[in-house]
């Protein structure tokens, strides 16, 4: 039988290699070959196996900081007493609003309240005075940092000591370091007219509270 195999192998091979030739001659050589061997190859049951890859993370008393807040300098301006009020960007700013968790879990946010701003040396305030800042981006300090991220919100700042939501953190998110993504224009003063002369200063007040908002 493994002759017989062999040389029908070799037949094809010829048939293939002189064309019509012989194309009469398979048919006769296939039909006394058969390629069955009569018999079928056992079954086997595949039983899958689990296995386990594990690691414990730690932290020493996991904190959240609130690591940087900006101060903002809106430069010297001609008084507003004209026909049109006073609107001006920051001039500087030193510093983006950074916060670091390092393992809290109940979310967080950071809110800001300001007071009026006010001259020392006179005594005199800016009446109607607004300070507001951009809904900016916020971003990880780590590229790669997977955890949800905060979200940015619009603040409008009168100088009333009321406080104004600036960035929240959702439960097991805002874990690693955030930057806010202030630029200049994103800090707006707004004076309307009527105004006294001076150097105006308003304190802000940042407070990180650990849950969302």
């Amino acid at each position: 039988m493994a002759l017989q195999m062999k040389k029908i192998w070799l037949s094809s091979l010829a048939v293939v290699g002189l064309g019509l030739g012989l194309a009469a001659a398979v048919p006769a050589l296939a039909a006394g070959s058969s390629s069955s061997s009569g018999s079928s190859s056992p079954s086997a049951t595949l039983t899958p196996k689990d296995s386990q890859a594990t690691t414990v993370f730690t932290t020493t008393n996991p904190s959240l900081t609130l690591s940087k807040v900006p101060n903002i300098d809106f430069g010297s301006n001609a008084t507003p007493n004209g026909s049109t009020d006073l609107s001006v960007q920051a001039a500087k700013v030193d510093s983006n609003l950074e916060v670091a968790n390092d393992g809290i879990a109940s979310g967080w946010n950071v809110q800001v309240m300001n007071s009026a701003f006010t001259d020392s040396a006179t005594n005199n305030s800016l009446y109607g005075a607004k300070l507001s800042f951009a809904a900016a981006g916020v971003a990880p300090a780590n590229a790669d940092n997977a955890s949800p991220k905060p979200a940015m919100s619009a603040v409008s700042l009168s100088g009333d000591g009321q406080n104004q939501l600036v960035l929240s953190a959702p439960v097991k998110g805002g874990l690693g370091i955030w930057d806010t993504e202030y630029a200049l224009s994103d800090f707006k003063l707004s004076v309307p007219a009527g105004q006294l002369p001076g150097s105006y200063v308003s304190n802000l007040t940042w407070q990180l509270s650990n849950a969302p908002q």
